[in-house]
């Protein structure tokens, strides 16, 4: 991609109202967080098996109800997680986020394009700047 369609795209994308806004695209993590805080899931897993089975749903509300009772689940273990987002790339434009994820999304998962701001970040805003202007003074 050359500088001059850098500098078009900036010019002309919706900036999500952001001030000189870098573009990065994001994927989903589930980090193992306590149960007595905020948590997005919760699963059971079989943690002796060897191959960590997920418990289907049925098998959940059954170990729930033995969590429960205070009984013994055995080798099922119930773990809590939260979803955070994990930074893959940045961006000028969201153009350019969207054009890694046509060739390497397969790769990510569950991922978002997020807007950040640059506030008071002279270098970025000076490159950026740069390539709007180059876009507006060269001939097409």
């Amino acid at each position: 991609m050359e500088l001059k369609e850098i500098g078009s795209l900036i010019n002309t994308q919706d900036n999500r109202i952001t001030d000189h806004p870098i573009f990065v695209v994001e994927k989903s993590v589930m980090v193992i967080t306590d149960g007595d805080y905020h948590y997005d899931k919760e699963e059971w897993v079989n943690t002796e098996s060897g191959d960590y089975e997920v418990a289907s749903e049925t098998k959940s509300k059954r170990l729930n109800l033995l969590e429960e009772g205070c009984r013994d689940t055995g080798d099922w273990k119930k773990f809590y997680l939260l979803e955070t987002w994990q930074f893959v790339t940045a961006c000028f434009t969201e153009q350019g986020c969207k054009d890694f994820l046509a060739i390497n999304g397969h790769n990510i998962g569950r991922n978002r394009i997020y807007a950040y701001g640059s506030f008071r970040n002279k270098e970025y805003q000076t490159v950026r700047n740069y390539l709007m202007d180059k876009a507006s003074k060269e001939p097409a």
